[in-house]
């Protein structure tokens, strides 16, 4: 059953609680969010520069219905030089991520997310808007509210922002408030447990000479302090156990990526596979009868046996 039908399309899907809606995402350029009647209905611009010589209040981004025309006025002069970049036939480049893996790109990007229902015809509803940078999103266990990192300030630049924040919202975007996050540091990965009494996540400086660090905050405690695993390796897929007692994730360390999980109780780290193979990605199952072990399941590389 197909549930969306966004020309934008759609990624990363996620299950309410109770399955009956999930939350998705989808990327939109910058000149489609200026234009668009449905996300942008009142053709809001950025209150942050875009950095192009000549438009100080950008001037350049704001809806026109001129013409282009090579011989026109100046507006109509501007809509023919910017319809040879809508026709790939120029590329004219201001800002300061640029560089992609294979070419050159003027277009700024951003990820907005959608929930719909899981039946047949629903309508996809926006939960996130505006032009800032959002990285993740997920439904808190109840289901009654989200979870989302990214960075939220009018002011500034995407490109020339170098923090991250986490926030919670209601389901539908609405009453965003900021949890953690503060001038040059970042905070990433939020991931809460079964219950939602604790949120595991991954915090550093913007330098990028420092391994951001594994930690944990009480979501019930008004002091809201942070606890630090002590763990040297940038880790990744924070995964609770059901009990709420470990946190599972995997590092790249000497050449392999092992599985650990810490105890977060004494902030033991337990190495759980090698270093000759890498944990790709791996889920924790829970709910096992009474008196059954905890399993995982996982995906695994290694030389002699790539991706099993």
């Amino acid at each position: 059953m197909q549930l969306t039908h966004s020309k934008y399309g759609a990624s990363n899907p996620k299950w309410s609680p109770d399955g009956k809606q999930i939350i998705f995402a989808s990327g939109i350029s910058l000149s489609d969010l200026l234009k668009d009647s449905v996300l942008n209905p009142t053709h809001l611009i950025p209150v942050w520069s875009f950095e192009k010589p000549g438009f100080n209040k950008n001037e350049n981004l704001k809806f026109t219905s001129a013409k282009p025309n090579p011989d026109g006025n100046m507006e109509e002069v501007r809509a023919y030089l910017a319809k040879d970049e809508v026709d790939k036939k120029a590329k004219v480049l201001n800002k300061l991520n640029f560089q992609d893996e294979m070419n050159v790109s003027s277009e700024t990007n951003f990820t907005q997310f959608y929930l719909t229902e899981v039946k047949d015809s629903a309508k996809q509803k926006l939960i996130t808007k505006g032009f800032y940078r959002y990285n993740t999103i997920d439904f808190a266990p109840d289901g009654k509210s989200l979870i989302i990192s990214g960075y939220v300030d009018s002011l500034i630049s995407p490109d020339r922002a170098l923090e991250n924040e986490i926030f919670t919202a209601n389901t539908d975007g609405s009453n965003l408030k900021l949890l953690l996050g503060k001038p040059n540091m970042n905070y990433n990965s939020p991931k809460l447990s079964p219950s939602g009494k604790w949120l595991a996540f991954i915090y550093g400086s913007t330098s990028f000479v420092e391994v951001p660090q594994l930690a944990i905050m009480n979501m019930n405690s008004a002091s809201k302090d942070i606890i630090t695993i002590p763990f040297d390796r940038n880790t990744n897929n924070i995964t609770w156990s059901n009990d709420e007692k470990y946190i599972y994730f995997s590092a790249q360390s000497n050449g392999g990526q092992p599985l650990y999980k810490v105890n977060i109780g004494t902030k033991i780290v337990e190495e759980l596979s090698d270093y000759n193979s890498g944990i790709l990605s791996f889920d924790v199952v829970g709910n096992l009868p009474s008196g059954q072990a905890g399993k995982i399941v996982f995906t695994k590389t290694q030389v002699r046996d790539p991706s099993e």
